[in-house]
C-alpha cells in the first residue's frame, strides 16, 4: 500500500479523521510527487519485506479471519437469508 496524502491536513481541519493516528492506520509509505510515488511503486514490487511488519500488525487488528474464504463466508449468509426470507 502505497498512501497519497496531499490533502490530509486540509481534509482532517474540515471533515476529521475517523482512525486516528493516522502513521498507524496507513501501513505503507506516504508520497506526495509522481518522482517519490514511482520510487515506492518500485520498492514495494521487489521487497516484499517493504512495510510488512505495519501490514501485519494492522491486519491482526481488523481482520478476524486470515484466509481465503471470506466470499464463500458472505454467500453463505445471503443464502441463509434468502432461504429464510423465500422458504
Amino acid at each position: 500500500m502505497i498512501f497519497v496524502p496531499v490533502d490530509l491536513h486540509e481534509y482532517e481541519n474540515t471533515r476529521g479523521l475517523l482512525l486516528e493516528p493516522y502513521e498507524r492506520w496507513t501501513p505503507g509509505p506516504k508520497v506526495f510527487d509522481q518522482h517519490s510515488l514511482e520510487e515506492e511503486i518500485l520498492k514495494s514490487i521487489y521487497d516484499d519485506t517493504y512495510y510488512r511488519v505495519e501490514r501485519e500488525y494492522l491486519c491482526g487488528l481488523i481482520h478476524f479471519y486470515k484466509d481465503s474464504m471470506s466470499t464463500k463466508r458472505v454467500w453463505t449468509v445471503i443464502k441463509e437469508n434468502l432461504t429464510k426470507i423465500h422458504g
